[in-house]
């Protein structure tokens, strides 16, 4: 039993079976044996209510394992693990199952074992457990196991890694093309699931037209087999035809799935509306995009589905932050807060970009710095290097809002805004970088802003993005502005205003400031009038109470910090060190360490300059 980090009857009986039937001795007693042995032993601790499971004490379990390993061979240690490696299989232990099968030596059982099982964490979308599996294994195993470099090739495309990805599958396209050419059902599984995820990584790199074919392949092999690809390759494809301007195809594909799949497959239904809402927001609607995102979150939430989940509530949150209603995207981005880490983690930066979003609109910039560091902590965590850089931009657009420029032109060095695949929605980095051309800093340009709101609107226009459109002709309205050319500027306009005013984006416009406003009051009389119009206006209004009321309410740093803290953040932002500190105000350094520590925290803020922008912001309102 000491072999293990828990053990129960079963488990022994099977393995003293083993033994017994090589010495030619009876095992009558062992159930006898077994609880005696347990209810004498002040070392073993049991670990569930009906004292089914137990474990010994990590220091006596040591002990007992050096034991086990004296008098018993090295061939026999290695049996009772493969032993115990098949029981935990049997009983759904997986991670126990392929430790112990590696304990035992048995490296071809343990990459067997992940075959038969990565099925049911890829059907659930948990990349991360997979990957904690696969981890267990030597890379040299996995890459002699074109199914294995499947499992991996979805992590990674999971943790949005995708040159790695497609390293994978070249190795996998290597493999199946070395093997015999026969076409069993599992070659078939194969090279669907190749297929489907060789689409997607042709989708993410911009190549429609070979997406669209590879996930019709894949279409061809897995049909009503292997759920989960057949409906990444549904998804994919539909998106695919949406943006080749196939759309009544596009439409007509979903609906055909999502009519004949039983509402008993809820996880199918889950995944299926989950990438819909992509297809509803390409099309500006997005009353539709909302209906699909809710169905995703509810049934995900049902079946456990957290990727699932995630994207519904990405869409949810992104949907209302668009409508203006703030208070309601920043619930549904919370939605996701107990599932961080169960998902994909690209689709939570996204989600949290939206909660983002909704605080900063809200003037509440104590909150936006707090999401910034979960956001950030989230991505050291996966150690997604793009996403470090999307978080860059990031900050530079919020540092934009609030006319931190400094900061800004500072982070600007650093950027990369890299535009982010079709998939992803509502926050296009590279308009972020038009912003800093447009703006007021000291890398202003117009000269590259405007070429570059030109490819992007053709992209959309090409795509039939309408929610990229939106964006991009409304900075182009005020880059003609800039320009001195304002019959241009309400053109521009108003084919942002036709693009936006059936789905409502109120959203977009009032996050392009004072400047927009202003555009807006002069549009010809008769659009002023019209509905959409009119509630773009009302919504300026309102933000401009908000901001006015929040100047006079808002908390000052001594209702935020201690005396102490207070004192600490004022010499910090006089620009003295922590010795420094540490000397002028009688204590020692460890102490102010530890103040300056607990300051970050209750701020939001992660290091000295971001503490004095923040001091600087909170007191300049005030």
């Amino acid at each position: 039993a000491a072999l293990f980090d828990r053990f129960n009857l079963e488990l022994i009986i099977k393995i003293n079976r083993k033994e017994a039937e090589e010495l030619g001795v009876e095992t009558k007693n062992i159930g006898q044996d077994f609880f005696q042995f347990i209810e004498q032993s002040l070392f073993i601790i049991p670990l569930d209510e009906d004292k089914t499971w137990f474990r010994f004490h990590h220091l006596i379990q040591e002990t007992l394992q050096g034991l086990v390993v004296k008098h018993y061979s090295k061939q026999q240690v290695r049996l009772f693990y493969r032993i115990g490696s098949g029981y935990f299989e049997l009983r759904g232990f997986i991670r126990e199952a392929i430790n112990y099968a590696r304990k035992g030596d048995d490296l071809d059982n343990a990459v067997e074992i992940i075959e038969r099982n990565r099925y049911y964490y890829q059907d659930r979308d948990l990349a991360v457990e997979l990957k904690q599996l696969l981890d267990i294994l030597p890379s040299g195993a996995i890459e002699k196991s074109a199914s294995l470099l499947l499992a991996r090739a979805f992590v990674l495309e999971a943790l949005s890694q995708f040159e790695q990805e497609q390293e994978d599958l070249d190795r996998v396209l290597a493999l199946m093309e070395s093997e015999p050419s026969e076409h069993t059902p599992q070659t078939a599984k194969l090279w669907g699931e190749y297929y489907q995820m060789q689409s997607v990584l042709f989708f993410y790199f911009g190549r429609i037209q070979e997406s669209l074919d590879y996930s019709g392949k894949s279409l061809e092999l897995v049909k009503d087999e292997m759920l989960y690809v057949r409906d990444y390759a549904i998804s994919i494809h539909t998106i695919a035809l949406q943006v080749l301007g196939r759309r009544q195809e596009s439409a007509d594909l979903f609906d055909f799935h999502a009519t004949r799949t039983p509402s008993t497959e809820s996880r199918c239904i889950a995944r299926l509306h989950a990438y819909h809402c992509a297809l509803c927001l390409w099309n500006g609607d997005l009353k539709a995009t909302l209906r699909s995102a809710d169905i995703a979150f509810e049934l995900s939430k049902k079946e456990q589905l957290w990727n699932s989940l995630i994207i519904g509530a990405y869409n949810q949150s992104g949907v209302h932050y668009f409508r203006n209603e703030l208070e309601i995207s920043i619930e549904a981005a919370s939605g996701i807060d107990d599932h961080l880490y169960s998902g994909r983690p690209i689709f939570v930066v996204h989600t949290l970009i939206h909660k983002i979003f909704g605080f900063r609109a809200l003037e509440m910039p104590e909150q936006v710095q707090s999401s910034i560091s979960v956001l950030k902590k989230f991505v050291k965590v996966f150690n997604m290097p793009e996403v470090s850089e999307l978080v860059i931009d990031l900050e530079i657009e919020v540092a934009l809002w609030y006319d931190e420029l400094s900061i800004a032109d500072q982070l600007h060095t650093k950027a990369t805004y890299n535009p982010h695949p079709f998939i992803y929605s509502y926050y296009y980095p590279q308009l972020t970088e038009v912003k800093m051309w447009m703006g007021k800093g000291r890398f202003r340009d117009m000269d590259k802003a405007k070429p570059a709101l030109d490819e992007y609107a053709l992209q959309g226009e090409q795509t039939g993005n309408a929610d990229l459109l939106i964006q991009v002709y409304a900075l182009l309205s005020l880059w003609s502005t800039q320009s001195g050319d304002s019959n241009q500027a309400i053109e521009w306009l108003l084919k942002s205003i036709d693009q936006a005013k059936s789905g409502g984006y109120i959203r977009p416009y009032l996050d392009l400031g004072k400047e927009m406003e202003e555009l807006i009051l002069i549009l010809p009389e008769d659009v002023q009038k019209k509905d959409f119009v009119q509630h773009v206006k009302m919504a300026f209004e309102k933000e401009s109470k908000l901001r006015n009321s929040t100047k006079t309410s808002i908390s000052t740093p001594r209702e935020i910090l201690t005396a102490k803290e207070m004192a600490i953040l004022k010499l910090i932002a006089e620009g003295h060190q922590n010795k420094e500190i540490a000397d002028k105000l009688n204590f020692s350094l460890n102490t102010i360490k530890k103040y300056v520590h607990k300051l970050y925290e209750k701020l939001g803020v992660k290091n000295r300059a971001e503490a004095v922008s923040w001091l600087n912001r909170v007191e300049t309102s005030a």
